[in-house]
């Protein structure tokens, strides 16, 4: 404060506002490109978990999220592969006669009149 009170406030501007841009900003976007997860579910669940339990929520947010997201990502992987696996081993409709559903036709050298007699 030897220079003076507005070059203190000044210097307490800046810091303020880098540490807002740092931990709004920043840290949710390298967390999210680590992660594999959109900043806003970040700093989403970080306000979430912040409002409901805290400091320790704030802390614990985005490994429950992440660990959330690997677990439905795996189960949506799973549940597609076995329904595709479902549709592979469907058993074939019977195939149409090629006639049309018509009787055979006699064995050659007999006739229609014949077996009747």
């Amino acid at each position: 404060v030897t220079q003076g009170p507005t070059t203190a406030l000044i210097v307490l501007a800046i810091v303020v506002a880098v540490q807002q841009i740092e931990g709004n900003v920043l840290q949710p976007i390298l967390q999210g490109r680590a992660l594999g997860m959109h900043e806003g579910v970040i700093l989403l669940s970080v306000a979430a978990g912040a409002s409901l339990y805290g400091v320790t929520g704030a802390f614990l947010a985005v490994p429950v999220v992440a660990v959330a997201t690997a677990v439905f990502k795996y189960l949506g992987e799973q549940l597609e592969e076995n329904t595709g696996q479902a549709v592979q081993h469907q058993p074939e409709e019977p195939e149409e006669p090629g006639d049309g559903g018509k009787p055979a036709a006699p064995a050659a050298g007999t006739s229609a009149s014949a077996e009747a007699g």
